[in-house]
């Protein structure tokens, strides 16, 4: 199997570009400047087809995507909702690391829409409130670094 690198996948991704429904989804997404502007069932297929072909070395995939485009962070989330079976510790892990990467609606509703997995854990009300106590703390880290200055 070819080494994965960053480079190819944002080549991939230019690739897919439709200039016109960048400048449309711009409009979707205020305040949003690096889009590349893939439609969101075209990155489906890509990410589907990136995952067939790299399942086993999604911590190298994660490690070279760069977070600069708003379709690379999408299609981070879309290869964690298409995680099959995970490692409940690992899962939430990539979860949790995934979730400040969340800027917008369009990332947050393709992201939580992909995550089928999480449908296992439903009645398990403990993830639910530590998500909330980590996403509390981290917020309230960023008001006292911020009012520290």
């Amino acid at each position: 199997m070819a080494e994965i690198r960053g480079d190819d996948i944002r080549k991939d991704l230019f690739d897919l570009r439709d200039e016109e429904y960048a400048e449309f989804h711009r409009k979707l997404v205020p305040g949003e400047e690096k889009i590349i502007g893939i439609r969101v069932p075209v990155l489906r297929n890509y990410a589907k087809g990136l995952y067939r072909s790299e399942k086993e070395n999604l911590d190298e995939v994660f490690g070279c995507l760069k977070n600069e485009y708003y379709e690379e962070i999408m299609l981070r989330g879309m290869l964690i909702g298409l995680c099959k079976n995970p490692d409940r510790e690992k899962f939430f892990s990539m979860i949790e690391e995934f979730v400040p990467h969340i800027r917008n609606w369009g990332i947050c509703d393709v992201f939580c829409g992909g995550l089928k997995e999480v449908k296992k854990y439903k009645k398990e009300k403990n993830i639910r409130v530590s998500f909330t106590q980590k996403i509390k703390e981290r917020t309230l880290r960023f008001f006292e670094k911020i009012f520290e200055q």
